[in-house]
This record gives C-alpha cells, structure tokens and sequence, in this order.
C-alpha cells in the first residue's frame, strides 16, 4: 500500500495530473484500489488532493510532502508481531484499520528478515461471534458524544429480545469477543452487553454526564478471568490435582492470589467478583479442579456435575 501512495503522490507531484484510470494501468490493481489509495491519502495523511475537471487529474491544492518513517529493525519487527498478535480482534472493524496503519509504517523499509520473522507468529484460530459493523458505529458514536443508546437485546436466557436504554461507558474487546459496558436505565444499574447480542441500535439525542470512575477492570475486585463483573467481591478457594498443578502457576489469576502446596493438591486462593467466569473456568478443568468456596461456587459446581452424571445415563 505505501508503495502504491508513494508512486501516486510522486505523480501528482511530478504535475501529471494522474487520473485513477491511468493509476490502475501503472500500478496494476483495480480502480477501486485506486480510490481508496486517493482517499486514504486525503483523509488519513491530510494530503490536499483535489482534481482538475480541465487537465483531468489529480493535483496538490498547495505545498505536500509524504511524512518520513525513521524505524529501526527492532522497530519494524515489534510491528510485525504486533499485527500477528491483532489477529486476535479479527471480525471487529478494529483490525483491519490496525492492520493498514502497520502496513503503512513497516511495509517501505521492512527488509526480509524482519519479514521473515513476522511470518514465523502466528495467532491460532478460534471461533469469533460475527459482529454488525452498523451496531459498532452506534456505539462508537454513543462513546464519543456520550449520547444514550437504545437497542433490543437478547440475554442468554431470554425467549425474545427486550428494549434497553444503555448509557455506553466502555467497548470491551477479550479474545474476540465484543461487549459494550455501560449503565442500564432498566436495570438501573452497570451490566455487560454482548454486541452480537444487540439488534436495532439507533443513537439517541440524550445525552448523558460521564462518571469520573468508568474503568471496567476496576469493577473486577482484583480478578484476571476476562468479561464478566459482579457487584460483591468473594474470596475463592480452589483446590488443582495433576498437570493443572503446573499449568495453574504459570498465570497470574487476580492481584491478591497466594498458590501452595498441600499434599496431592495445589491451592489456589484469591478475590474477585467474576463469579461465572471463575465457575466456568472450574468446570473446564474437569476433575483437576474442586472448588473449596466460596459457598455458591461449590454448590453450583456440585449441580453441574450432578446434571452431566445424569445426561451419562442417557
């Protein structure tokens, strides 16, 4: 991409007066890569483009010069891994805007080691909801203006979506998956909204006063387990047999956590208010994991395990 902007600013430059017919024939892409190419110019690089309906082509209304990129190879391999590593927010508007501004950095002056290396990270794949870029505007837009969003939703455990008035505080993105945070009118009260969720969503001209604490993570009473936040922070106590022994120390789970030994068992103790990820995240250990508490976590654990023994007879 920096190549073709650069042969099209040298054109322009040089008082041809490009067209994009010309372009497409000298660079060989497609028209339409072309005019994204102008317009990336002018909308992202404030490249004064105007066309001349006389001479038919393209010109600099006033002085421009192409902004020069001084990256150093660890530079241009930080970015390499950087764009690797986005594909984890592949499915989100996010990524490909990301991607082209990494691409529009490295891609002159990215020699073939460098190359080479990024082509050695890898991201493996995963599944990823399918997100409406039309509801992502919305809330953008709602983020930006601090204007209240309405839109109809669909929890899990609903039959049929249902009205909400939402005060959007934050976009959270974990692994993938997108949920907007924010203050909801009909719950009076913080919840989580999943945007694959959202159907609906219009902008509205209500707006709102931001408050001073809207940080998501400080709603995560200390605990790491992603998107999910309660209103009381527990303290929890589970107890890792075998390779979750090893593997359950290679991460820090919450702030306060404290690990230890106790004969065929690894403790694992911490505090936070993510109950239904932690109580997910004990169920996916199988029979490594056995929650000691708090209370609820090991009677739901217990009604888990009760309904696959059931199902096993089936």
């Amino acid at each position: 991409m920096l190549e073709r902007i650069t042969k099209i600013h040298q054109r322009i430059l040089a008082g041809c007066y490009p067209n994009t017919e010309r372009l497409e024939k000298e660079l060989q892409v497609s028209n339409v890569t072309v005019r994204r190419d102008i317009e990336y110019m002018r909308d992202r690089m404030n490249a004064p483009i105007e066309y001349d309906r006389t001479r038919h082509g393209f010109f600099y209304r006033e002085a421009f010069q192409m902004a020069q990129y001084s990256l150093s190879p660890r530079d241009l391999q930080v970015l390499g891994e950087a764009k690797a590593l986005l594909a984890h927010f592949a499915g989100t508007p996010v990524y490909e805007e990301a991607c082209s501004v990494i691409d529009l950095l490295s891609a002159q002056v990215l020699n073939p080691a460098v190359s080479a290396l990024a082509g050695r990270i890898a991201v493996p794949p995963r599944a990823k909801p399918i997100l409406d870029e039309k509801i992502w505007d919305v809330i953008c837009a709602g983020l930006e203006t601090n204007c209240i969003i309405e839109f109809d939703y669909t929890g899990i455990y609903d039959d049929k979506p249902k009205r909400r008035t939402v005060r959007p505080y934050q976009l959270l993105i974990d692994g993938g998956e997108c949920s907007l945070f924010g203050w909801s009118e009909e719950r009076n009260g913080e919840r989580l909204f999943s945007l694959h969720r959202i159907q609906n969503a219009v902008l509205t001209e209500r707006t709102f006063e931001l408050p001073d604490d809207i940080d998501f993570v400080s709603r995560c009473g200390g605990g790491k387990f992603g998107m999910f936040c309660g209103s009381k922070s527990e303290r929890y106590k589970i107890e890792l047999y075998d390779e979750a022994r090893v593997w359950v120390k290679d991460c820090v789970w919450a702030d306060d956590q404290r690990i230890s030994e106790d004969g065929d068992a690894t403790v694992l103790e911490f505090t936070s208010t993510q109950h239904g990820k932690i109580e997910s995240w004990v169920l996916s250990c199988g029979a490594n994991a056995r929650p000691l508490a708090p209370p609820r976590l090991v009677s739901r654990w217990k009604e888990h395990i009760e309904n696959m023994a059931d199902k096993v007879s089936w």
